[in-house]
């Protein structure tokens, strides 16, 4: 595939000192112009890379998309994921100020589960909160969970990730003195039941 690489004949590359990468392709489905191009440094990689390309064909596992994590995370929440407007709002905030900046140049069949370990640690040096990173976390593995219903991933990568922890801060309970002269400040009748 190099620029000094004379042009093929009947589909063979005549010998020659090649620059370039030796690439393989296989036909996504029977009379399908969709193709699955592999591509290696040397031509036993190639041939590997193909013949791996072969068996997830045979076994329903191979996966040719372009779509990036930002384009798919969009696409699903856009017309896929059935929620209601608030949540889909929220969805779309936490997309947009965590997911995209972090994951969403990536291809979605690229994703691997260290680009996901990066985010959370990134997220947690802003110094968010762990429950920012728990809807975070749920927003993404829904949307890869359909990805991967909808065969555009072959593995899903947020499955080998630790979800995000469900401990939170230890809230600083008031003395009785401290509760008193809370209701004391009070003419509000609600209150004094507590006291």
């Amino acid at each position: 595939d190099h620029k000094t690489c004379p042009p093929s004949v009947d589909g063979e590359r005549p010998e020659h000192k090649c620059k370039g990468r030796w690439q393989g392709s296989l036909p996504i489905s029977s009379g399908s112009t969709k193709r699955k191009y592999v591509y290696g440094t040397t031509k036993a990689e190639a041939q590997r890379k193909l013949r791996e390309a072969v068996q997830a064909k045979d076994a329903g596992t191979l996966v040719v998309s372009a779509v990036t994590v930002e384009g798919w995370l969009n696409h699903w929440l856009d017309n896929i994921a059935d929620v209601r407007p608030q949540t889909s709002r929220g969805y779309r905030s936490k997309i947009r100020a965590y997911l995209i900046p972090h994951l969403g140049k990536y291809r979605l069949t690229s994703l691997q589960p260290d680009h996901i370990r990066l985010m959370y640690r990134s997220m947690r040096e802003q110094g968010l909160a762990e429950a920012s990173l728990r809807q975070t976390h749920a927003i993404l593995a829904r949307a890869l969970k359909v990805a991967m219903q909808e065969g555009k991933i072959a593995r899903n990568p947020i499955e080998a990730v630790k979800p995000p922890s469900t401990k939170t801060k230890r809230r600083a309970q008031l003395t009785v003195a401290q509760a008193r002269s809370v209701l004391g400040a009070t003419d509000d009748a609600r209150w004094w039941p507590a006291g």
